[in-house]
């Protein structure tokens, strides 16, 4: 998950300090870089360290619910870093026991283009 060092209002807008991630989101990875740039190990280490992040989500059953290459932040190209990549965007997320409460988990949540094609 990516630090979150403050938060404050200006102008009725939320404005959210962060720690850097010098590369962006995977979105801009994936834009702005040739897959030649980014060998494969690296590839598979941004994948597992987004999975570990939504492995530690669910073992405290938090639903994330927006998850896209948008809201994978990358830290670092360098593979001996302990993480390269992070989650971030934790606006649609829930807990899955006041979910439960509701019965509402997805429906009509996240962004259209990555959702299922069930919901």
């Amino acid at each position: 998950m990516t630090h979150l060092y403050g938060a404050m209002f200006i102008t009725n807008k939320v404005c959210m300090v962060t720690e850097l991630a010098q590369y962006g989101s995977l979105q801009d990875l994936i834009k702005h870089k040739t897959s030649e740039e980014v060998d494969m190990k690296m590839r598979v280490k941004i994948l597992l360290n987004a999975a570990n992040g939504f492995s530690y989500l669910h073992s405290n059953d938090i639903l994330h619910r927006d998850i896209k290459p948008d809201n994978i932040l990358v830290f670092s190209l360098d593979l001996n870093n302990k993480a390269n990549a992070k989650l971030t965007d934790f606006g649609a997320s829930r807990n899955v026991n006041m979910l439960m409460t509701n019965m509402i988990f997805t429906k009509g949540v996240g962004t259209p283009k990555y959702m299922a094609p069930e919901i």
